[in-house]
C-alpha cells in the first residue's frame, strides 16, 4: 500500500502516540507493530491488536515482542527470498505465454500457406507476390520450430525446478522435524505454539500444553546404554502421536522431554489425553531385544497448563514445567495441572 507524505507523517504521529499512551518503550520493533496495525496493512496482526485493546489488556515487552515475532517478522522473509514455489508457477506461466505463441505462429503458418497456394495458381504477375508470402511461411515454420526448442529447454527447466523444490519442502520438513523421533523438533513447537496463541486470541478458544518427562530416564542410559535410551525415546514419541488427539500438535522437546499443544482444549480434556498417554506407557513393559530379557516399566510424568488471555508464552510453558515438577515431587507417573 502506497501512502502519500502527508498520510505517512499522520500514521508515523499516530504510531507514536500509541506508544505513549500504551507506556511501552519506543523501540523500532514496538513501533513497527503499532505502525502496521494502525495503517491497516496487516489484518491478522489488526484482529489480535483490536482484542488486546479492547479487553483493556497491558501490552507488555514480551507480548509486544510475541506479536512481533508472529505477524511481522516472517513478512521479511517473505519479501526478500522467492521460493521455490513461486519460481516455479513462473516458468509454468511462461509456457503457457510460450503455448500461446506457439499456436498462433502454427495458425499464422496455416494460414499464410494458404494465401501462397492461391495465389501461385494465379496469373504469372502474381509470381513475385506467391514467392514472397512463400519464403514468410518458411519463415513462420521456422519460428514454430525454434518455439519448440524453448519449450522443451523450459520443460527441462521446470523439471528441475520441481526437483529443487521438493528437496527444499524436504529440507524445510528436516529442519523443524525431530531426527531420532520423526515428530516435531523444539523450533517447530515454538512456532506452532505462537500460531495457536495468536488463534486462541481471536477467536476466544481454550489451548493447553502438556510438558511430558520421562521418568528415570538417566537410569534407562546407566544401567543399559545410550542405544536402549534411544529406544525408550522413540517409544514415547509414538505413544505420544498415537494417543494424542488427531488435533494435537506433539514434539520433542529436548532430551527426554516432550511437549504436546492441544488447540481448544480445556483444562479437564487436557489432563484426561495427558493421562490417557501416562496409561499407555505405564502397562508396557520393555524387554532387551537380543535376550527378551526384563527391563522394565516406562513411566512418564506431565505439567498442564491452559492458556490466560494475553500471557507471554514463555510464561505460559513455564506454568506447565512448574506443574511438571510438581509431578516428579508428588512420586512421578502421574500428571499435575498448574495452579
Amino acid at each position: 500500500m502506497n501512502f502519500s507524505d502527508t498520510e505517512l507523517a499522520s500514521l508515523v504521529e499516530q504510531s507514536l502516540t500509541k506508544l505513549r499512551e500504551l507506556n511501552v518503550p519506543a523501540i523500532p520493533m514496538n513501533y513497527h507493530v503499532l505502525f502496521e496495525h494502525i495503517a491497516c496493512v496487516n489484518t491478522a496482526l489488526s484482529n489480535v491488536m483490536r482484542v488486546y485493546l479492547d479487553s483493556k489488556h497491558h501490552l507488555d515487552q514480551d507480548t509486544m515482542r510475541s506479536l512481533f515475532d508472529t505477524y511481522i517478522a516472517p513478512t521479511f522473509r517473505d519479501h526478500n527470498v522467492m521460493s521455490a514455489t513461486d519460481l516455479d508457477r513462473v516458468i509454468s506461466q511462461t509456457m503457457g505465454i510460450i503455448d500461446m505463441g506457439r499456436n498462433s505462429a502454427t495458425e499464422l503458418a496455416g494460414e499464410v500457406s494458404e494465401v501462397a497456394s492461391s495465389l501461385g495458381s494465379a496469373a504469372s504477375g502474381a509470381a513475385n507476390i506467391s514467392g514472397a508470402v512463400s519464403r514468410l511461411a518458411a519463415a513462420a515454420r521456422d519460428a514454430i520450430a525454434r518455439a519448440q526448442v524453448a519449450e522443451q529447454e523450459l520443460a527441462s527447466n521446470r523439471d528441475a525446478t520441481r526437483k529443487l523444490r521438493e528437496r527444499f519442502e524436504a529440507a524445510s520438513r528436516a529442519a523443524l522435524t525431530d531426527g531420532l523421533t520423526n515428530i516435531a523438533n523444539r523450533k517447530h513447537f515454538d512456532q506452532k505454539i505462537r500460531q495457536l496463541a495468536a488463534q486462541a486470541m481471536e477467536t476466544g478458544d481454550p489451548l493447553a500444553i502438556a510438558i511430558i518427562d520421562i521418568d528415570h530416564f538417566k537410569k534407562f542410559n546407566d544401567t543399559h546404554g545410550h542405544q536402549l535410551g534411544d529406544s525408550v525415546i522413540k517409544l514415547v514419541a509414538r505413544k505420544l502421536a498415537t494417543e494424542c488427539r488427531p488435533t494435537d500438535f506433539p514434539a520433542r522437546y529436548g532430551g527426554e522431554e516432550f511437549a504436546l499443544a492441544m488447540p481448544k482444549t480445556r483444562e479437564d480434556a487436557a489432563f484426561s489425553v495427558a493421562d490417557r498417554v501416562r496409561q499407555s506407557l505405564a502397562g508396557k513393559t520393555l524387554k532387551k531385544r537380543g535376550t527378551g530379557e526384563p527391563i522394565g516399566a516406562v513411566t512418564i510424568s506431565s505439567g498442564v497448563s491452559v492458556y490466560e488471555f494475553g500471557e507471554p508464552i514463555d510464561r505460559f510453558i513455564e506454568r506447565a514445567d512448574k506443574a511438571l515438577y510438581q509431578a516428579k515431587q508428588a512420586g512421578r507417573n502421574c500428571v499435575k495441572l498448574a495452579n
